[in-house]
Order: C-alpha cells, then structure tokens, then sequence
C-alpha cells in the first residue's frame, strides 16, 4: 500500500503538468457585479475571453475555446477570480503567450494579464523567487 502511494505521489506532478499544458490562466478580468443569470454571465464572459485571444492572436483559428472561473464569486471582494482558458492543444497555449503582451498596448485590456497554468508546486516556487528577488532589490544587491 505504501509503495503504491509513493508511486503515485512520484507520478503525480508528471500528469499533472500534462494535464495543464493546454491552459492558460487569465488573470485581472473583471466579472460582472450586476444580477445577471449564470448561463447567461459565462456565455459573455465567454465571447469576451473569445474576442481577447482572437485579437492577440488574429491569424490562428483556434478551433474549441473553453473558459471557467476558479474559486467561489464574492461580491464583496474587488479582486476577480482567474479564468482557466483550455484549448485543443499545447502548441496553441505557446503561440497565444508568446503575443500574450500585447495586451498592454490595448487600452480595453491593458489591466489583464495571461500565464501558463502552473501546478501548485511551480506556484510556489516561482512565489519564492519573487519574494527573493524584492528582497535582494530591497537590500540593493539588485538594480
């Protein structure tokens, strides 16, 4: 039983990459705060998600765009949840991130940024070099 679990433990982070190499997270795009019926929110949502990438990336003809918000809505909250875009395959993820900062140079997006999706223990790890590198800006070994 226990050798079984460290197997899969080992083989976990492998499939989940695999899994997530056709995502990209979008992030800072705001949801909508008025009452509007779910089905009817994810499928705006869904057509703006649509538009984005297709002015990105306006030669590609991607074929099944998939969206979904992560994490549970608060309306309280002005932070958005991320959405996790999903498309047929990986060498479409790398043409999109590849163009993916030209968003800043569009006054109607400039606010959203796009990621790989990352496993929970890549999130970490680039969470740490992040904090590293503020704090060896902070202490002026960096410039």
């Amino acid at each position: 039983m226990y050798k079984s679990f460290i197997s899969v433990q080992a083989y976990r982070p492998n499939h989940d990459r695999q899994e997530q190499k056709n995502n990209i997270m979008l992030y800072g795009f705001r949801e909508q705060t008025t009452h509007v019926p779910r089905k009817q929110r994810i499928a705006q949502e869904n057509d703006q998600v649509n538009e984005i990438i297709r002015n990105i990336e306006p030669d590609a003809s991607f074929q099944d765009i998939k969206t979904r918000r992560l994490g549970k809505f608060n309306a309280a909250s002005d932070r958005p949840r991320p959405i996790k875009i999903t498309l047929s395959n990986s060498h479409e993820i790398r043409d999109i991130l590849k163009v993916s900062k030209r968003l800043k140079d569009w006054p109607l997006y400039s606010y959203v940024s796009l990621s790989s999706d990352k496993t929970p223990r890549q999130q970490k790890f680039f969470n740490n070099v992040k904090l590293e590198l503020s704090r060896q800006k902070a202490e002026g070994m960096l410039v």
